[in-house]
């Protein structure tokens, strides 16, 4: 006998301005089950997500019955929508730094739901919000809760946003990409939460990802979106069996396929060179008088990159890299060490000419975009380092062509950033950093909210301008699985240290520190197909 579901979607239809966005959606989620819902970016996953919270952009308008524990969510009024959302659904969203306040301490942001839901006071709920926090893999001893957003990494950042949503151990936990920016010892340990808490409370799971691996492993039931419609559903087998849909089987395709690894010539004097570099940051106080002690983040790190060379930096969330990564691009101030580019020191700060030649892709692209600005402006933000300045007409025709060569047409030009996709907004990032043609490009998990067609198109294009350009990229990311396609040479980072360096092939096929050893076992694994 099937168990009554808690969550019945029936006919959901959304459209924007008379544009059809979603058409006809239906599914239903169980207590203590999984629903896992994949597809391309733009294809209506995160919009079914806001659809269930009544969290749709202005000028959007709904239909059809969302049922929860036998309440219409459509028919609830906004006070009775407050008290629902936040404590009998909780939502993790796809990009964290836009999630969380940055005026206000994490501790705190975990803290309110639970005085708003539970009328805790604030003293019980800092508490509980500690707990949560804890609960995450946040434990005080790493991340105080006095700290704020822009003080952590990525990954902790979004450990955050996953406490934030389980703090009042809602009903139905709807995650968007909950572990694209987490490393994969972290994902895993997440992973495992959410499991625990389905055991536990009875949590119904609706699970959006674009890692088919994850996915996989996490839901009982899989729906594959396409243009805003389901265009298949069942479990893994059914989904993209022998009687798959194409669309879901070139999912399957482009997640399982190798691409053949490009001979570039690489050349032999370093293109950036870094030589003990040590970067720390004020911390806390013993006592109101003393000096803030300082928190090393980054110690004697020495690395090179060539020009025409692919060079992967790894680790765990909080491990150095970002703080690293600042202080290769002139953003950190370094407290030993020297940096060189192309032979000249760069360790004061880069120069308006060194800046052109080291452009950056950052992680969270709607936090690197000036949300007032269209996406022609931002795009073309580089292009004042030039030494000649193109004219206006001359700007447009650059940037078109760079969005098409990323895979957004022109009419991109006169949106704004809310208007895309976090995987399109990572692409529109992408074609600000190449626009100005530059030698090294630093990648800071560019292509970890892209869905497996489109990343596929993207590290593609990526390789297809180094061959060009020589472009040399320093790639950082927690998707060890794309890391080995990619990159040529790979460093593991832990506590601030470089613990294994080589050869990227020889390090995945015989990792010598019990660390790296650690980070690939966690990787997950797309299961084989029924035969």
């Amino acid at each position: 006998m099937l168990a009554e579901p808690l969550l019945s979607v029936e006919s959901l239809s959304v459209d924007i301005g008379g544009t059809p966005i979603l058409r006809d959606i239906g599914f239903v989620i169980e207590s203590g089950r999984t629903l896992g819902l994949i597809g391309e970016s733009g294809s209506g996953k995160s919009m079914t997500a806001l659809a269930l919270m009544a969290l749709l952009p202005r000028g959007a308008t709904r239909q059809g019955r969302l049922v929860l524990d036998g309440h219409d969510l459509a028919a609830l009024d906004e006070p009775a929508l407050q008290r629902v959302r936040g404590a009998d659904i909780g939502m993790i969203f796809q990009e964290p730094m836009t999630a969380l306040n940055p005026l206000h301490r994490i501790d705190d942001q975990v803290a309110e739901s639970l005085m708003l839901h539970r009328g805790m006071s604030r003293a019980q709920a800092r508490t509980a919000a500690r707990g949560a926090l804890d609960r995450v893999g946040l434990p005080g001893s790493i991340v105080s809760g006095g700290r704020y957003p822009h003080q952590l990494s990525g990954g902790q950042r979004q450990r955050v946003v996953i406490a934030i949503a389980i703090a009042c151990s809602p009903r139905l936990l709807i995650a968007d990409e909950p572990t694209t920016a987490l490393d994969v010892t972290t994902q895993a340990g997440i992973l495992d939460l959410l499991r625990e808490l389905q055991r536990d409370e009875g949590l119904a799971l609706l699970f959006i990802s674009h890692d088919l691996a994850v996915v996989a492993d996490m839901a009982d039931e899989l729906l594959v979106m396409k243009e805003g419609e389901v265009v298949q559903r069942g479990d893994f087998d059914a989904v993209f069996g022998a009687s798959a849909h194409p669309y879901a089987r070139r999912l399957h395709e482009v997640s399982t396929r190798v691409p053949a690894r490009r001979q570039r010539r690489i050349g032999e004097q370093p293109l950036l060179r870094a030589e003990g570099l040590t970067c720390s940051y004020p911390g806390g106080r013993r006592h109101p008088f003393a000096r803030p002690e300082r928190l090393v983040a980054v110690e004697a790190v020495s690395l090179d990159i060539r020009p025409g060379e692919s060079v992967g930096l790894v680790g765990e969330s909080g491990c150095g890299k970002s703080t690293l990564t600042r202080a290769l691009l002139g953003l950190q101030p370094i407290d030993a060490g020297s940096l060189y580019l192309e032979g000249e020191s760069i360790a004061a700060g880069h120069t308006r000419a060194t800046r052109r030649r080291v452009q950056v892709v950052f992680q969270d692209p709607y936090g690197s975009f000036d949300p007032r600005h269209r996406v022609e402006r931002l795009v073309a933000e580089p292009l004042h380092l030039l030494s000649r300045q193109p004219s206006r007409a001359e700007v447009r025709q650059r940037v078109t062509r760079m969005l098409e060569r990323v895979g957004i047409g022109a009419e991109a030009l006169d949106r704004y950033p809310h208007e895309f996709s976090g995987g399109q907004r990572q692409r529109i990032a992408i074609a600000r950093a190449l626009i100005v043609e530059p030698s090294l490009v630093v990648l800071d998990e560019a292509v970890s909210a892209l869905d497996v067609s489109v990343r596929a198109q993207v590290l593609e294009l990526l390789a297809e301008l180094a061959d060009e350009h020589r472009l040399a990229y320093l790639f950082i990311s927690h998707d060890l699985s794309v890391v080995r396609r990619v990159t040529d040479r790979l460093h593991v980072m832990q506590a601030g240290r470089i613990v294994e360096s080589g050869d990227t092939g020889t390090v995945f096929s015989a990792p010598r520190h019990p660390y790296t050893q650690r980070l690939l076992a966690a990787v997950p694994q797309l299961p084989a197909l029924a035969c």
